[in-house]
This record gives structure tokens, C-alpha cells and sequence, in this order.
């Protein structure tokens, strides 16, 4: 307890002078005056609830939006498939005429 000066310099308008203060008793003033603002938990609360419902119900969506692409995905990968198959025998059919075109 008691007072300490100390200067950086000889110069009288440099000093600055402190008075400490206990750090436990800084702390313990500092906790009761930001926790005696009084704070509405249930507001808080419902907002997050809110907050959540709201997420689980875009989560549901986007998930069936996903759904929704897969199956139209699948779908017309399907019909590429069946085209370019078609395509293919086609083109064999068309190589098997021409050639024996050439050979006749």
C-alpha cells in the first residue's frame, strides 16, 4: 500500500503520476457493473428457437430442391444414354451399308 513516483525524464510537465489500485478490487467492480445490466434470457432464447426453426425449414427445402435435381438429372442422363447408344448402332448400321456398297 502507499504511492509510487516515478519520471522519465527531468522535464516537470513529462511526469505522470499513477495510483495503483488493487487488480482484484478493479476486476470485482468491473463483473458487477457489467453483470448487473439486467439481461431478458427468454428473449434471447425464443429469438434463437426462431432462429433455428427458420434454419431447419430451409434445410428441409433445399433438401428437397436437391431431391428434385437428382431425380431430373438422372433422368435426362438417362435419355443422353439411350440417345448416344442409338447413336452408335446407327453409325455401325451406316459403316456396314456403305462398306458393302464399296465391296458390290
Amino acid at each position: 500500500p502507499g504511492f509510487a513516483f516515478s519520471a522519465g525524464s527531468n522535464a516537470p510537465n513529462d511526469f505522470n503520476i499513477y495510483v495503483g489500485k488493487s487488480v482484484k478490487n478493479k476486476l470485482l467492480n468491473f463483473f458487477d457493473q457489467e453483470l448487473g445490466v439486467v439481461v431478458n434470457n427468454d428473449a434471447i432464447t425464443a429469438l434463437y428457437k426462431d432462429s433455428s426453426t427458420g434454419l431447419s425449414l430451409r434445410l428441409e427445402e433445399i433438401d428437397q430442391r436437391r431431391l428434385l435435381l437428382e431425380d431430373r438429372y438422372t433422368k435426362q442422363f438417362i435419355a443422353m444414354e439411350q440417345a448416344v447408344t442409338e447413336l452408335s448402332s446407327s453409325e455401325d448400321y451406316i459403316k456396314n451399308l456403305v462398306e458393302n456398297w464399296n465391296n458390290s
